[in-house]
């Protein structure tokens, strides 16, 4: 909701009325929901990797995963990275995470509003993405009037291994770009 409430500002702020969104991951989720709310703005949304299926329980043992202290004794090279991407508050982000996944587990924004959103969206995965479904993917595609579904060859979650080359090329496609 919060970030909801940010785009929303942004976009009043900046007088955008007319705007294409791309959303990676949870950025795909805050575009719906800027649709949902504000459809008279947006002119069209790719959401990419976004999980839509959240459940309290999923939520609970994703957030376990965004344990700072653990990460930087087992996977020491991600806490690097994760220090790179996000600077060095990012142990204070990661509980942060957590608690809007367990938020949006209890009370999922999106669930059963899918079909109120007429702005046209495609929905895309990578086939080899390990955190988002090709099922909920696919379920959220046929529950929205107005999308096209894309799915990523040999493409996991993490944008940096996403093929710039593949994705240009589905967003030329949906937005009839040359």
């Amino acid at each position: 909701e919060k970030y909801t409430q940010e785009l929303t500002e942004y976009c009043t702020e900046n007088n955008l009325t007319d705007v294409y969104i791309l959303g990676h991951s949870m950025g795909g989720y805050i575009a719906l929901c800027y649709a949902m709310k504000h459809p008279e703005n947006i002119n069209s949304i790719m959401t990419l990797g976004t999980k839509f299926d959240w459940t309290e329980e999923q939520a609970l043992k994703e957030s376990k995963m965004l344990n700072p202290e653990a990460i930087l004794e087992k996977v020491p090279q991600y806490a690097q990275l994760l220090e790179k991407q996000h600077g060095s508050k990012w142990k204070q982000l990661l509980p942060a995470i957590a608690d809007l996944m367990i938020d949006l587990g209890k009370n999922p924004p999106l669930k059963d509003h899918l079909a109120s959103i007429h702005t046209p969206v495609q929905i895309m995965v990578g086939d080899k993405d390990n955190m988002v479904t090709l099922e909920e993917s696919a379920h959220v595609y046929r529950s929205l009037p107005n999308a096209k579904l894309a799915v990523l060859p040999e493409t996991k979650h993490p944008m940096d291994k996403v093929r710039p080359n593949l994705l240009l090329n589905l967003i030329k496609d949906f937005w009839n770009l040359s």
